[in-house]
C-alpha cells in the first residue's frame, strides 16, 4: 500500500506523519490523491502501527537477495 511506503519513509526520516506530508509523499510517488482521501487515509494509518519493510525472499529488508554480501 503506498500510504504506509510513505509512512515508513517519513517515520525513517523522521519527519511527523501528516496530511500533508502524506499527500506530498504519496504525490511524489505517483498516487495522486485528494485532501479529504488523504485526511482519511492518514486516520487509518495512524490507528495501526507503522510496519516493517516486507522482506524480499526471506531476507530482511537491510539486505536483499540482489545485495553483494560484504565480508
Amino acid at each position: 500500500m503506498p500510504g504506509r511506503a510513505v509512512a515508513r519513509a517519513l517515520a525513517a526520516a523522521g519527519q511527523r506523519l501528516t496530511r500533508d506530508n502524506l499527500l506530498a509523499g504519496l504525490q511524489e510517488r505517483g498516487h495522486p490523491a485528494s485532501t479529504r482521501r488523504a485526511g482519511a487515509l492518514l486516520a487509518v494509518l495512524r490507528a495501526e502501527p507503522i510496519p516493517p519493510a516486507v522482506p524480499v525472499h526471506g531476507v530482511p529488508a537491510a539486505r536483499s537477495a540482489d545485495s553483494p554480501v560484504l565480508a
